[in-house]
């Protein structure tokens, strides 16, 4: 016979199981499909800003490893170039497709960084919804209706989390193997190349902690020269650029660095501008988080556990991107740290800090620090409307430049006309020969209406 207060609690604990597991899915589709419409909405067959340059393999004709190795600014293209050379091709050049495409891989993305969590965790919490808010519940739309890449953001946003759960495999050969591939694969697309930078460090720490298994240690030893290899096929033929004409190093005014960190680090909470006490938040976080990743990489050559690789790949991915543009472009002001193409790089930090909270923190601190995140990321969720704004700006903006110029054919005409140029310099990318191109094969803007 059943104790009826013992009925009563497994009840409850049922319920809030099933909570546990409902509330991150239904969130997780409630958001891919507001992502999605959003992008429906805004998204115009128009090549935009730095689309004129990384599209330039297409344009000539090149093959997959050109689309593969190109290097625009810093970054290679990776996957990214893979990607455009499929679908752009497959749907007439429609850049509103590959925009509906790199929004599919973020979602993906965001499901991936829940099962990270699920995985690491090792049993499911409401406050698993973290996982899709942080990745889906605003900041990056930009990335969709302005310059679309799926090599700056979305892929390597979406490698990082498989590269977290591989992490969690428990055979050595397979794990070795994979994360060896999968990094190569996050090296050369876009800024995912600090993953590359933390692989090794990963697999140090498992030829430390394989003791006496000879498997394991060489397993380690496979996926140290799986990681060398992707870095020098990176570095070859690399060139530095600086990808800001004010660059320069140091900085001047050393404390805006640690301004610059935080702000970049803090936009996906919801920071939109610094000043006054928002500086000193930045700054807090900036240092927080930094004192964090630290930990977390101490501990990795302390205590075997999937999870502590989980935490050091995650945070120190995020990090060395986030200290990496806080050097490359503190010159260019604070305002430019809250730019869309960052977020998808420092999400991964803020599912490591949910992760360590709900793993090591006692329960009085894990509310601390969650408590404070989801409502922050919650808030930022149902604050869409600057983002719809931005978004109504950027279509109509589009729209106007494309109908001039299908109208024109004057490129500095339709820019004056529209007060909206489609490129800085047109002549420093030959726009011209291009347009010319999609015109003659009736792509893009030129589609038939």
């Amino acid at each position: 016979m059943v104790d009826r207060a013992d009925g009563g609690l497994s009840r409850r604990r049922g319920a809030g199981e099933v909570l546990a597991w409902a509330l991150p899915l239904v969130v997780l589709a409630a958001l891919a499909v507001r992502l999605l419409l959003y992008v429906q909405r805004h998204a115009v067959d128009v090549l935009y800003w730095d689309q004129w340059d990384f599209l330039d393999p297409l344009f000539r004709g090149a093959g997959v490893w050109a689309q593969f190795d190109l290097q625009h600014g810093p970054h290679r293209q990776g996957l990214g170039g893979l990607l455009l050379a499929w679908v752009l091709p497959a749907t007439g050049w429609s850049t509103r497709a590959e925009a509906l495409v790199s929004a599919s891989i973020v979602i993906a993305a965001a499901a991936l960084a829940w099962a990270t969590v699920r995985r690491t965790t090792g049993s499911p919490s409401w406050t698993d919804v973290a996982a899709p808010l942080l990745c889906l519940g605003g900041g990056l739309e930009e990335l969709f209706v302005g310059t679309s890449n799926p090599a700056h953001g979305p892929i390597p946003m979406a490698l990082i989390f498989v590269l977290a759960l591989a992490w969690t495999r428990r055979e050595p050969v397979q794990r070795a193997v994979a994360c060896g591939v999968v990094g190569g694969l996050a090296t050369f697309t876009g800024f995912g190349f600090f993953a590359g930078l933390v692989n090794p460090l990963l697999f140090l720490s498992e030829w430390v902690h394989a003791g006496r298994d000879v498997r394991r240690r060489w397993a380690a030893v496979l996926g140290l020269v799986l990681s060398a290899a992707a870095l020098a096929a990176f570095f070859l033929n690399w060139r530095f650029v600086p990808a800001v004409e004010c660059f320069r190093f140091p900085h001047p005014r050393p404390l805006e660095y640690l301004d610059y960190l935080g702000f970049v680090l803090a936009r996906p909470l919801g920071m939109h501008r610094l000043g006054g006490v928002r500086t000193w938040l930045a700054r807090g976080v900036a240092l927080g988080v930094l004192a964090l990743c630290a930990w977390a990489l101490l501990r990795l050559f302390r205590r075997d556990e999937p999870a502590g690789r989980v935490l050091a790949l995650l945070l120190g991915f995020s990090c060395l991107f986030a200290l990496n543009t806080a050097v490359g472009r503190v010159c260019l002001g604070p305002g430019s740290a809250g730019s869309a193409r960052y977020v998808p790089y420092v999400v991964p930090g803020w599912v490591a800090v949910v992760i360590a909270a709900r793993t090591r923190a006692r329960a009085s601190a894990r509310w601390a620090v969650l408590s404070p995140v989801l409502v922050l990321i919650t808030l930022r969720t149902f604050n869409v409307r600057g983002e719809e704004v931005m978004g109504q700006r950027y279509a109509d903006g589009k729209r106007r430049w494309a109908a001039c110029y299908r109208q024109r054919h004057d490129i500095h005409l339709c820019d004056g006309d529209t007060a909206f140029p489609v490129y800085p310099d047109p002549p420093a990318t030959r726009m011209q020969e291009k347009l010319d191109f999609l015109e003659a094969r009736r792509l893009n803007l030129f589609q038939p209406q």
